[in-house]
């Protein structure tokens, strides 16, 4: 019986046989050389497939069990939403008793973005629901950005003094700009 490469057996000899051995998978010059391209390009084909079934609704690959995919995929979807309640919470209170199954439906078949974070998904969301007209108008207005009133340009407070017909407003605004 061989034990793996610089271990001991249980004769207590250390297994050097295979160590410097280019012909063996086991050795160091020949793990590198053991996994071929081809090998590599089946890993990552396996991994992408793992991760879409993971976070984007996609079909489980062979040789993992469905069950445990789908406890993982409504656990992360479940980590996603707390994220997005803490980023917006305005789309929770504004969808009310919808919100937790609305949003676990949507984000157990869209991965998040690959940028931005919770706010990002928060976004991402937001325009899904728009896109399907279910945004409440709560959640619409509370996204709207309120108007952005201009800076008074120069000159501003004397114009006002003079109107006012006052000299001073109690503050140093001596060189009148903004």
């Amino acid at each position: 019986m061989t034990a793996p490469p610089g271990t001991t057996t249980t004769e207590g000899t250390e297994d050097t046989e295979s160590l410097g051995n280019p012909e063996s998978p086991e050795g160091p010059e020949g793990s590198e050389s053991a996994a071929t391209d081809a090998d590599r390009d089946e890993l990552a084909r396996q991994q992408t497939a793992l991760l879409a079934a993971l976070v984007a609704g996609g079909t489980v690959p062979a040789g993992f069990d469905a069950e445990r995919i789908r406890i993982q995929t409504i656990a992360l979807a479940a980590k996603r939403r707390e994220g997005v309640l803490r980023a917006l919470p305005e789309l929770a209170e504004g969808l009310g008793e919808r919100w937790p199954g609305a949003f676990m439906d949507w984000a157990c078949t869209h991965p998040k973005p690959a940028e931005g974070g919770s706010r990002a998904d928060a976004a991402a969301f937001t325009e899904y629901l728009r896109a399907q007209g279910t945004l409440p108008q709560s959640v619409e207005e509370a996204l709207t950005p309120a108007p952005q009133h201009p800076l008074p340009r120069p000159g501003f407070m004397a114009r006002v003094r003079a109107a006012l017909g006052r000299r001073s407003t109690g503050w140093d605004d001596s060189d009148d700009t903004y």
